[in-house]
């Protein structure tokens, strides 16, 4: 496996955080995928490994580059649009030099996408009357799989072969005993000896640099004429159902804020803390019971980053209010000043506004306490400091839950794909991803994880106010 890079290794200049690699390549980093823009290219050597196995394989792809490289020394790389660009005698020459050395029936599997049409000249030695159409297409699609991971030791085998027809050109220069000894035991050695896995390394690291000179265009149009007459293979991810008694639990949730308003009565004529604890955990209570009837869809990820955030402010104001005794009125104002901004822009813009926005609330919400004359809109947010420094305050550990949460409110592609994206296991589409029409992908279980920021909350309270103790009692019992 790939090392991958810690956070902390990342170098952040401005608003970007550059991996270390990319940091080292700069502006010479140039991208090329191996299945993407380079195997359709050598497909046709991987069906002679498959057909004879490395060591025969390996031989007779020697006698081709051969005989290619002494009647054609033109021919520098031994890419399959290369070999198909030539004039139509060069290729008929090069045809022929490989169906002397293989069996033609080898290369049959290619005149799917090859076919008489455009390319009679193939098709003439290499299609195999006898091989049927499903028989072809499946050793091209085992050729796909088996073959598609760059760092595999199929592919790996794939590009040794490129670089010994390159070998011969003097396009590169072997420098090295190490790069020497790859080159010449590789063939000789099966992939269980111990010396051949930093053999595999230096090949890899060599084909990197000198295999160029693919032509994108001949790979884009293989692999359409592949993926078009197959057909896409959803993978759809099961995840263990969470084994949880929330349904009740949250029952003895809502005996207990019910309990907790009588047993606090007069708080509740002129506490503002009180106010501001009681409407955030009946708020939370509320979106708990709606993440419950459906755990595992979009819509629970975005009550828990709800959850997490009224689990933030809480912590937040009780850090706050020994030096601010006002903040819990402030909390509550900020709330307000939001509601008339947005009364002020309906009326002034005479906007089409959703239908589940009541103006007529909303002004009276706005007028309820003071008359909004004398309520300014503050365009800071709550307390004058953004979301993450007031995580940083209160629970800094949450921040990542809640910014990964934050993909599913905002609809970014992480969150996009995750939840409505389909891997495809077909290996000639390029294992892309495919859309859930069906909505058969479910996401993980959010219950659990909405329950424990939900009972942080409560806690909270619990510190604050009078509980009933009676009915705290059953809430153990459902543990």
């Amino acid at each position: 496996m790939r090392e991958k890079s810690s956070l902390s290794s990342h170098i952040r200049h401005k608003d970007v955080l550059y991996s270390p690699f990319n940091k080292a390549m700069g502006s010479t980093l140039k991208l090329n995928s191996w299945p993407h823009d380079r195997l359709p290219e050598y497909i046709w050597l991987g069906l002679l490994l498959e057909n004879y196995g490395r060591k025969d394989g390996f031989n007779k792809a020697g006698n081709i580059f051969f005989k290619i490289n002494k009647l054609l020394p033109e021919i520098d790389i031994p890419a399959f649009s290369n070999i198909m660009s030539q004039s139509p005698n060069k290729r008929k020459l090069i045809f022929k030099i490989i169906a002397e050395e293989v069996d033609p029936s080898v290369l049959s599997p290619l005149t799917i996408v090859y076919t008489s049409k455009f390319y009679p000249n193939f098709t003439k030695y290499f299609y195999n009357v006898n091989y049927s159409y499903y028989n072809r297409l499946s050793e091209i699609l085992n050729i796909i799989e088996k073959y598609f991971s760059y760092s595999s030791n199929e592919a790996t085998d794939l590009q040794y072969l490129i670089l010994l027809f390159v070998s011969k050109k003097n396009k590169f220069e072997v420098s090295g005993k190490n790069v020497y000894d790859a080159l010449r035991n590789y063939s000789q050695l099966e992939h269980t000896d111990s010396r051949m896995s930093g053999y595999r390394s230096l090949i890899r690291s060599m084909a990197f640099v000198h295999i160029d000179g693919n032509n994108l265009s001949f790979c884009k149009k293989f692999w359409r004429s592949i993926g078009m007459v197959t057909n896409c293979e959803p993978l759809v991810y099961k995840y263990k159902d969470s084994d949880n008694n929330a349904m009740n639990k949250i029952r003895v949730y809502k005996e207990i804020l019910k309990s907790t308003f009588y047993l606090n009565k007069e708080n509740v004529l002129s506490d503002p803390k009180f106010n501001v604890m009681m409407g955030l955990s009946v708020y939370a209570l509320k979106i708990l019971l709606e993440i419950n009837d459906n755990s595992y869809g979009i819509l629970s990820r975005m009550g828990l980053r709800t959850l997490i955030e009224i689990n933030m402010i809480i912590k937040y104001i009780l850090l706050r209010e020994n030096e601010k005794p006002d903040i819990w009125d402030e909390y509550r104002a900020y709330g307000i000043n939001q509601y008339k901004l947005v009364l002020l822009k309906i009326r002034e813009e005479s906007a089409n506004n959703i239908d589940i926005l009541d103006i007529q609330l909303i002004d009276l919400l706005v007028n309820e306490d003071k008359w909004e004359e004398l309520i300014d809109v503050d365009l800071n947010f709550f307390d004058k400091d953004n979301i993450r420094n007031k995580f940083n305050s209160a629970d800094k550990p949450q921040y990542n839950n809640y910014d990964y949460l934050s993909s599913y409110s905002h609809g970014l592609w992480g969150a996009i794909r995750e939840s409505s994206m389909l891997h495809c296991n077909n290996p000639a589409h390029i294992f892309h991803s495919i859309p859930d029409i069906e909505f058969n992908q479910k996401l993980p279980n959010a219950i659990n994880d909405s329950m424990k920021y939900f009972e942080e909350i409560y806690i909270s309270l619990k510190n604050c106010f009078k509980l009933s103790e009676e009915i705290i009692e059953k809430l153990n019992v459902c543990e």
